[in-house]
């Protein structure tokens, strides 16, 4: 292999093998490079240096580090459909590039490309963006996510990425790539944080967390971990979930974490797939209330967090946050610093006129569409929006009257509102639905 420098590069280092003979030649490069420590990146091609557009499909893919399932490498490279895939990273080399190219099989991909970022000018270099901007599948591999935060976050690569997702075109990640795919990520600002520390006080100096990066599908409002199990990280990705919820104002949170070895395939329908070894598994959280105790200094305590466990084979369905095949559920709590593991958690079902989410559709579920009516806003049947069709108006009256008087196990009815019985705004759009209903 030599190493040749590109015209025009802004320092970057165009590592060619046999596969890529030909791109050194258009290029013109002439004469061995400089050492790879000196440049803002390094470049390495595998396969066909001609750009390709295939039809992609837009997946997810979330690894968690230590050795990749080749089953689930394979279903990414299908994803790309003899596209070009490129792997970013801030350390290592080309270690993906033969690996995905020609060693996990699928659909051999058109060409396999890894930028090294070696410093920040390279994330507003035009070779790298121009690399990224064509890629048809883009791979984050493992490393520190600290680099990624300081080297992508606010530049053009972190507009690209997103740019990327949002076309419909695949990406993935693992290790410390996986960890900035939520939209809530450990930046690992301060280095890494244990379970005991992120529950003994989830404001330490090492619980650096970011909720401003990428916007991956089926990951809002997600937060991601890796080497989960074989690391015993349940405890801090349950404080995860808490601050997460405290930094932004939130009532939930969702978490994801992947064990070594294992990775989770989210098709396009948002139906994911756990792949990898006999002992492959994945844990999927669920916040249903913010901490009872978060405060700087003192240990963390949150109840009601349902944790659901699928393993290798099994399917995860991201719409519903539902395990479906080999799956099981714990409920986890925390207290006085430890991570309590106990029965399942069982959430209310979403019920159709349940405005208000107690679990009953009563009276007071006329409130919230009187205090609704009318808008437009399309923001779901929290608002009232029953039947969907992006405005709280009459027809979402059928929808509560057709309900009324249902509810979920264990619902406490609560007092009937005021406003109802007091012939408010509420009851007096219901008579006139029932006028509207009666012609």
């Amino acid at each position: 292999m030599t190493d040749q420098t590109m015209p025009g590069s802004s320092g970057g280092v165009l590592r060619c093998g046999a596969a890529s003979a030909l791109l050194c030649g258009l290029l013109g490069a002439a004469g061995p490079g400089t050492q790879a420590s000196a440049q803002s990146y390094d470049y390495y091609l595998t396969g066909s240096a001609s750009n390709v557009t295939p039809d992609t499909l837009g997946g997810v893919l979330l690894a968690g580090g230590g050795s990749d399932s080749n089953s689930a490498m394979a279903r990414f490279n299908q994803w790309a459909n003899g596209g070009d895939v490129v792997v970013i990273r801030a350390s290592g080399s080309d270690g993906y590039n033969d690996y995905l190219f020609s060693d996990v099989g699928g659909t051999q991909p058109n060409s396999v490309e890894t930028i090294v970022f070696n410093r920040s000018s390279a994330s507003s270099n035009a070779f790298v963006l121009n690399v990224l901007a064509n890629a048809d599948a883009i791979f984050i591999a493992g490393g520190d996510q600290d680099d990624y935060y300081d080297l992508w976050q606010g530049t053009a690569v972190e507009t690209t990425l997103n740019a990327h997702i949002a076309a419909g075109k695949p990406i993935g990640g693992t290790s410390a790539g996986l960890a900035i795919l939520g939209s809530s990520g450990f930046s690992a600002a301060n280095g890494t944080v244990f379970s005991d520390e992120m529950l003994d006080d989830p404001f330490n100096q090492f619980a650096t967390l970011d909720h401003d990066f990428l916007e991956t599908p089926f990951l809002d409002g997600v937060i991601t971990d890796s080497h989960f199990v074989e690391r015993n990280r349940e405890g801090r990705l349950a404080g995860f979930l808490a601050r997460s919820m405290f930094d932004q104002g939130l009532d939930t949170f969702r978490g994801v974490g992947v064990e070594e070895a294992s990775a989770i395939a989210i098709e396009p329908t948002g139906l994911g797939r756990v792949y990898g070894p006999s002992n492959a598994e994945a844990w999927f959280l669920q916040a249903t209330e913010p901490a009872s105790q978060i405060v700087p200094g003192q240990p963390l305590v949150i109840d009601n967090i349902q944790a659901v466990q699928v393993t290798r084979g099994g399917f995860f369905d991201f719409n519903t946050w539902t395990g479906l095949t080999n799956t099981s559920e714990e409920g986890w709590s925390t207290a006085n610093g430890n991570l309590i593991v106990g029965p399942p958690v069982v959430l209310p079902p979403d019920l159709p006129g349940d405005a208000n989410g107690d679990g009953l559709v009563d009276l007071l579920d006329f409130d919230v569409l009187a205090q609704h009516f009318g808008s437009n806003t399309g923001a779901g049947p929290a608002e009232g929006d029953f039947n969907a069709d992006g405005v709280v108006d009459l027809l979402d009256f059928d929808v509560l009257a057709q309900h009324f008087g249902s509810s979920a196990p264990g619902a406490v009815p609560e007092p009937a509102s005021l406003a109802v019985l007091g012939l408010g705004g509420a009851a007096s759009m219901a008579r006139r639905r029932e006028r509207v209903t009666a012609g």
